[in-house]
């Protein structure tokens, strides 16, 4: 798991983000509805920023996850103004069924 890190989102990740998301759009589907409305680098870009606006309102917390600096997927800590703070997670396809989640998850935990 050396070659993992979780980092946080900024505006020049738009493009890889919609190439990521769009060649995993027919796996993801399945649980991210919201990806039926990223159509373009700009619907990716108005996401990234609504994300990093987030965390200035104790809301969310986004971060990418990325193996060797690319980015394979995100992970989140959200709801944080309630007494009930979920995890989301998605990862690449080709990531699936590894032990990337629990670790990602275990660094949102740890903090």
């Amino acid at each position: 798991m050396d070659n993992l890190t979780l980092r946080s989102f900024t505006l020049k990740d738009a493009q890889e983000l919609f190439t990521l998301t769009g060649s995993n759009r027919l796996y993801l589907r399945e649980w991210l509805s919201w990806l039926d409305n990223t159509n373009s680098v700009e619907d990716s870009l108005s996401f990234i920023q609504s994300a990093m606006a987030n965390p200035q309102q104790g809301l969310e917390q986004y971060f990418f996850v990325c193996e060797y600096d690319n980015i394979i997927g995100t992970c989140a800590l959200r709801r944080l103004d309630t007494n009930t703070p979920e995890i989301g997670y998605w990862l690449s396809e080709s990531h699936r069924g590894t032990d990337i989640t629990a670790w990602a998850v275990l660094q949102l935990v740890e903090g």
